[in-house]
């Protein structure tokens, strides 16, 4: 909890610096046959399409602040590719030979990726430049993770069937390998709150005809569903959070493709439509680009809690 509380009392400080505009950076599979990078402000304004790229193999976005990077994997090609956060077209592949990398995270603290790669069932890791690889886990089928990065843990999914799984958790130099909860819903996409210790995750409208989402402690104590929707057939497909602004985003796509972005609290309170008309949004990141010097603040912040553990 003394962590938990160092923390939040950076994130506190950042706070009261000069605001920023907030976005959500989403990867979409556009009706045809290319898959774009997208930006949005968490109020539905302001939308602009960052690249395009032939093909649908768009997966797994995540931003690497500090840097100023953007990560994004290719179920086509079997890559991971990194480009300026602001255009995402001018990249390089930093990973290559996977055969399905549907999701990927950064850990900007340690300078750590890792993604799932679901056909080899199993979990992956690198440095941000694609170096010093390694098998997190092995034997599980997952297609959803994420990273906490005060913690340096992975978490991901782990699937019994095609509707129910588990929620897993492993250290990034592939210790501490545990299981937060079994037996619920199987996830399209995770996020982490490291504020408030809770881990989130979409799923599809194949477990019960409508797409939901829950969240479960980092202790796995806790597990509720915080979101059902009304609309039956509707996948949640992708997510993710502000925590300090108490604030969940995420996507409901419906059987003819049609995706609406959302806004609610933490706990499910007042979903609110953002934004309407996209074709199926993958995964998604939340960004506040940062006057200078504020997000090596931000990552120092975290290291510095790590280490008075």
């Amino acid at each position: 909890m003394a962590l938990r509380g160092l923390f939040v009392g950076g994130v506190a400080a950042l706070c009261s610096m000069p605001a920023a505009a907030q976005f959500i950076y989403f990867t979409e599979l556009l009706d045809v046959g290319e898959g774009a990078f997208r930006r949005i402000r968490t109020d539905g304004a302001d939308l602009q399409t960052l690249s395009t790229i032939f093909g649908d193999g768009l997966r797994g976005i995540a931003t690497d602040l500090p840097r100023h990077h953007a990560y994004w994997s290719d179920i086509d090609t079997g890559e991971i590719y990194r480009g300026p956060i602001e255009d995402p077209g001018d990249a390089q592949s930093v990973v290559s030979g996977l055969a399905f990398p549907v999701d990927i995270g950064v850990d900007s603290v340690r300078r750590r990726l890792a993604w799932t790669d679901s056909t080899n069932e199993r979990i992956e890791a690198s440095r941000l430049d694609g170096d010093d690889r390694s098998v997190l886990v092995s034997n599980v089928l997952s297609v959803a993770l994420a990273m906490d990065e005060l913690t340096g843990y992975v978490y991901f999914e782990d699937r019994a069937t095609a509707e129910r799984g588990a929620i897993r958790r492993i250290h990034l130099d592939g210790t501490g390998l545990e299981t937060i909860i079994d037996d619920v819903p199987t996830a399209t996409d995770l996020a982490i709150d490291s504020l408030n210790g809770y881990v989130y995750w979409g799923s599809s409208a194949g477990f019960d005809n409508t797409g939901g989402i829950y969240r479960v402690q980092f202790d796995g104590t806790g597990f509720e569903e915080v979101f059902k929707s009304d609309m039956p057939r509707h996948d949640a497909t992708a997510l993710t959070l502000d925590p300090a602004g108490e604030s969940v985003y995420f996507s409901l796509k419906d059987t003819a493709s049609n995706c609406d972005l959302y806004r609610m609290g933490l706990a499910g309170s007042n979903p609110t439509l953002i934004a309407t008309g996209f074709d199926a949004i993958a995964h998604m990141d939340f960004v506040v680009p940062s006057p200078p010097g504020v997000a090596a603040l931000a990552a120092a912040a975290l290291l510095g809690s790590r280490r008075r553990r």
